[in-house]
């Protein structure tokens, strides 16, 4: 799993070698007020068979 902002991507191969990075990276959101030590993600799968 990639995350948004991590100053390796262009770095990694794979994340290189696919046809749209993008949709690899998590995008964060801000944590809500009551806990602002989490750190939130958002992130979709598809499955295709």
């Amino acid at each position: 799993m990639y995350f948004e902002g991590d100053p390796y991507h262009k770095t990694d191969p794979f994340l290189q070698s696919a046809s749209n990075p993008e949709a690899l990276i998590v995008k964060l959101s801000p944590p809500a007020p009551e806990e602002p030590d989490f750190m939130v993600a958002e992130f979709n799968m598809v499955f295709r068979g």
